[in-house]
């Protein structure tokens, strides 16, 4: 048979003043996390939660994730916690999480003209820069770049 926690109401209770968990009370009476549990039931206490409170208010969680173009992996680490903390309360407040969604990312990419693309190439300006500068994917620009290197009347496909 289990033997029964022993723990008084005041012990609890001076041990909750303290901060200390389920699992640090169990680890230091030798009782098991179950047995404390139920110690807690038994004098109507509450344990101390073992998490933690979280890294900002939830307003400014908000204006960070809704206000900024900041991408959430930067956002969790100005805040101390992991990608997936953030990932999970941005959802759990209904925010949107992509950075298409959060205006980042441009749904229309802006028109670059050939002269705008043939400039910025003489700059020596990478497909990448020139893609973010004009909200357009490296892929499109690399397209646009090799369509503009082929002499007139050439196909791609010979």
């Amino acid at each position: 048979m289990v033997q029964e926690c022993k723990i008084t109401k005041p012990d609890l209770k001076r041990r909750v003043a303290r901060g200390q968990t389920v699992p640090q009370i169990a680890a230091e009476t030798g009782f098991s996390q179950d047995q404390i549990r139920r110690a807690f039931r038994r004098h109507g206490l509450t344990p101390v939660s073992a998490r933690r409170e979280p890294a900002v208010p939830r307003e400014e969680f908000i204006a960070l994730v809704s206000g900024t173009t900041m991408p959430l992996s930067e956002i969790a680490e100005k805040i101390g916690v992991s990608l997936q903390a953030v990932l999970h309360r941005a959802r759990a407040l209904g925010l949107k999480t992509s950075l298409r969604d959060r205006g980042a990312i441009s749904r229309m990419p802006k028109k670059i003209t050939d002269e705008q693309l043939r400039q910025a190439a003489a700059e020596g300006r990478s497909n990448a820069q020139i893609a973010k500068a004009y909200g357009m994917s490296g892929a499109a620009v690399w397209k646009r770049r090799q369509a503009l290197e082929q002499p007139q009347g050439a196909t791609a496909n010979h």
